[in-house]
């Protein structure tokens, strides 16, 4: 018991001593310019997010499997707005692929029906985000949708060891579908770790730092799962960069011919 007191306090001592530099984990302007730096540049050069994700099948009461795993590239550009918020706006796809070989797939064998399903890439249907240090985060989107980080104090989860911050984004969040009509359900959880010291250096715009996110969701309507009990949980990983020559070509040149050009038209504010 001991022992958690003095983890406790000893946390409690460093998230102390950022506020004393000039760092508020409670501020939601600090939270703001952290999650800035994270996600994108808040100079306002572009970045491109390039992220592996894996699709596992949640049954009740069976056993979970790897459905299928999805390569994705989101390319980015967030301006700060004269009051001190910033706008964000970005254009990505993710192409399935098969979780053994890699290879990008068109259809796959669903393991819990045994039908065999089409698969069309994922491009955005969210297309941007304003960060308010009144008005909280809002989105934009094609689709109704709802958010427990909407429209509120935009506050992150912090863990602080040393100059090591571990930094999470929790929303839990109902949107309408496209097409269907019918209101899903999840959870989403991003996280990065990065140096408190770049997270503070008013100098530093953006941190190159890998990033976690995990969804916890409802089956996916083309799955045809009818009234099985269960759902899917998807597991990201990803890295950011300023070059878009650091983006694996392959992913780069499919994505190029199902949407020429994606990646080569402007992004604005419009």
């Amino acid at each position: 018991m001991k022992i958690w007191k003095l983890k406790l306090v000893c946390l409690a001592c460093m998230l102390v001593s950022a506020g004393a530099q000039g760092f508020d984990p409670d501020n939601p302007r600090d939270n703001i310019e952290a999650w800035v730096k994270l996600r994108g540049d808040a100079s306002g050069k572009p970045t491109y997010r390039v992220s592996y994700m894996s699709a596992f099948g949640v049954p009740r009461g069976d056993f979970s499997v790897e459905m299928f795993t999805l390569a994705s590239v989101t390319k980015q550009v967030i301006r700060k707005m004269p009051n001190g918020d910033y706008e964000a706006r970005w254009r990505g796809c993710g192409l399935y692929t098969d979780p053994r070989t890699g290879e990008f797939i068109s259809s796959f064998k669903n393991p819990f029906t045994g039908e065999t399903i089409a698969l069309k890439p994922l491009c955005s249907m969210v297309t941007g985000a304003r960060y308010s240090v009144k008005d909280g985060m809002s989105m934009l989107s094609d689709f109704p949708m709802e958010s427990t980080i909407f429209n509120k104090p935009y506050i992150l989860n912090w863990k602080i060891v040393g100059d090591t911050a571990f930094v999470e984004r929790v929303a839990h969040t109902e949107w309408e579908e496209p097409g269907s009509g019918r209101l899903k359900h999840e959870m989403t959880i991003d996280s990065y770790v990065a140096p408190l010291s770049e997270i503070m250096d008013p100098n530093v715009t953006s941190i190159n730092v890998p990033y976690s996110y995990t969804l916890v969701t409802e089956w996916m309507t083309m799955l045809n799962m009818q009234d099985r009990a269960g759902g899917m949980l998807w597991k990201s990983i990803g890295t950011k960069h300023h070059d878009v020559n650091e983006v694996p070509a392959e992913l780069l040149e499919e994505i190029d011919r199902i949407k020429p050009g994606e990646f080569d038209k402007p992004i604005t504010f419009d």
